[in-house]
């Protein structure tokens, strides 16, 4: 039997300390199978958040359909929406999805200092 599937849409920390790095663990530790969607690239130390680059719609969706493809969802996490495109991107997914569990968990701001999500655009 496959394992449980849970897509998980957020932002990459390259440290591994926060973001998809985090959750495709803990979605491990509980004996499901991550599939990761990334919705933007961070540059981000202890020191602070130094950079964010959200990924263009096309990417973000291009990603989408390869993450579902082989999978049947049992849950959808969300965190960091960068920008306005990516979360309307994000409600045209979970209309595709309507009878699937969503965790809503927004990010508003790197832990270690930074806004990370589009000057007033607070989503």
């Amino acid at each position: 039997m496959a394992k449980t599937a849970v897509l998980l849409i957020g932002g990459n920390d390259p440290q591994g300390c926060a973001g998809l790095a985090v959750d495709i663990q803990t979605v491990a530790m509980h004996g499901c199978h991550a599939i990761p969607l990334m919705t933007a690239l961070t540059e981000q130390t202890q020191a602070g958040l130094h950079a964010l680059g959200a990924l263009s719609v096309t990417q973000f969706m291009k990603q989408y359909h390869a993450c579902v493809a082989d999978f049947s969802l049992a849950g959808i996490k969300i965190g960091l929406i960068p920008n306005q495109a990516i979360a309307e991107a994000i409600v045209t997914i979970l209309r595709l999805h309507p009878d699937i569990p969503v965790i809503y968990d927004p990010v508003m701001a790197a832990s270690s200092g930074g806004a990370a999500v589009d000057g007033d655009q607070y989503l």
